[in-house]
């Protein structure tokens, strides 16, 4: 099985992240025909105003995320997948994997290359449709089964989508898939992993993580710099206070219909990023599918 059974791997990595590089890396020296480049990260700091990405219709005025969270770094990540997507349709491959640079293999996936069963897998990706396969969702344990809303063939399911567990770390992408992609990333609405769970995709996944994704500890002087530059906005739109506590007021109800409801209650948003309101509620994602209590943060457009 050369190459994960994909034709290249990208591997996304900020130039100032070695350490992540050389450490994702590492973990891939064993596999056999490894084919990869590694795709430069656009990062926050040299993105020009909102008002200008507004302008250019790289950034869409009405900027939607399931937990209200919006800093230019998010719009760099949308960017950086953007420019893998495009390498990728630019080269003669028909298939690739996407890593973030802070991936890492589980201990199951090693488990399926001794017993072959990661083998089973990657042939039923390539006899299947897929647009997209996930590889693995975030932060999920080794045993803990990727959320799936049925069989689609003998090793791959149908992956349970927009159930508070988005993550773009790891994912396989055929041409078509990457097509549709772009056909609507631009300008951007949602951040990167949100949008490939809010497009009309044929999603699938195995029924394990092989790969999750591993953040790592945050320093003080990380902290300090969020602090600076994260502001925090309630139901009422004024600024409260700066945060990078994972304190949103979540209330999640029982599974209903097969997915998990939740209310924020706030928003945090860059300090440079000039909002004219946030609105939390109901909407119609482009597959069709209604989702509720997201919320919407309106810009200012100058």
């Amino acid at each position: 099985m050369k190459n994960l059974g994909v034709d290249i791997i990208y591997i996304l990595n900020r130039t100032q992240d070695i350490e992540r590089k050389e450490s994702l890396l590492k973990e891939l020296e064993f596999i056999p025909g490894l084919n990869f480049k590694v795709i430069k990260a656009v990062t926050g700091d040299v993105l020009p105003s909102i008002a200008d990405m507004i302008q250019s219709k790289t950034l869409f005025p009405v900027f939607t995320d399931p937990v209200g969270l919006l800093t230019k770094n998010i719009i760099a990540t949308a960017l950086t997948h953007q420019k893998a997507y495009n390498t990728f349709l630019s080269s003669d491959y028909e298939s690739c994997l996407i890593l973030e640079d802070d991936a890492r293999f589980t201990k199951k996936f090693y488990k399926y290359i001794y017993n072959k069963e990661l083998l089973n897998i990657t042939k039923d990706v390539k006899k299947s449709d897929y647009d997209i396969v996930y590889w693995g969702r975030s932060n999920h344990a080794d045993e803990k089964e990727i959320a799936h809303t049925g069989k689609y063939s003998e090793f791959l399911n149908h992956t349970e989508l927009n159930i508070d567990y988005y993550g773009a770390h790891a994912y396989q992408v055929s041409r078509k898939g990457a097509t549709k992609i772009m056909e609507q990333a631009l300008p951007i609405k949602f951040p990167a992993d949100v949008l490939l769970e809010s497009l009309d995709l044929k999603v699938y996944s195995p029924t394990y993580s092989m790969i999750i994704q591993n953040s790592g500890p945050v320093t003080q002087a990380v902290t300090q710099r969020l602090l600076d530059t994260i502001r925090t906005i309630g139901n009422d739109g004024e600024s409260l206070r700066s945060s990078t506590k994972e304190d949103f007021d979540y209330k999640y109800s029982k599974r209903e219909k097969g997915r998990y409801t939740k209310q924020v209650k706030e928003c945090r948003v860059y300090a440079d990023i000039p909002v004219d309101k946030i609105t939390f509620g109901n909407r119609k994602l482009p597959n069709g599918k209604v989702v509720e209590n997201w919320a919407t943060i309106h810009l200012l457009k100058s």
